[in-house]
Order: structure tokens, then C-alpha cells, then sequence
């Protein structure tokens, strides 16, 4: 975001990678709403249950900055370790 904000070409992985993402407010009610019941216990997971490409996130914000800028799609390689999809199970 610091490097759109500047208007540069932020170096990036392809972006295929898919997370799991929620609004600051919505996990603010999810945990209130635990809180407020009685009979609640155990662990609640917290998300959209909608992952979305990394990719996709870079071009929306590209977008709203400043659509005319370049993004370094693969430029970046994957860490050994990169988590790929994680996505909240929310059944409960």
C-alpha cells in the first residue's frame, strides 16, 4: 500500500493465494454476539468463509489510489512456508 501510495511498483508474489478476510466491525459483533449468549463455549471461528485471491486485493486498492499504476505481479517468489488458502470454518 506504501509503495502505491507513493506512486511506485510494488514488487509482489503472482497473488494466488487465498485468504480469508473480515471487516474490523463484523469480528467486533461476532465476538459481542458470543459474549452475549449464555450458553456459548468452546472455540467460534471468525470470517467471511469467502477467501479471496491476494491478487484481487492488490488490484482493488490499485484501483482506489490510483488505477493507472503498474503492479509486479511475480516478481516475488513464494516463501517455503506460504500459506496458499485459509479459509475460517464457520459453521458455528
Amino acid at each position: 500500500i506504501v509503495k502505491l501510495l507513493t506512486q511506485q511498483r510494488p514488487p509482489l508474489t503472482p497473488g494466488t493465494q487465498k485468504w480469508d478476510y473480515l471487516y474490523i466491525d463484523d469480528a467486533a459483533r461476532g465476538v459481542l454476539a458470543a459474549l452475549h449468549q449464555p450458553d456459548a463455549q468452546g472455540i467460534f471461528n471468525l470470517g467471511s468463509g469467502q477467501p479471496v485471491a491476494i491478487r484481487d486485493v492488490a488490484e482493488t486498492l490499485r484501483g482506489i489510489i490510483n488505477p493507472k499504476l503498474e503492479l509486479g505481479f511475480g516478481e516475488v517468489a513464494f516463501r517455503p512456508d506460504q500459506v496458499m488458502h485459509m479459509q475460517a470454518a464457520i459453521s458455528r
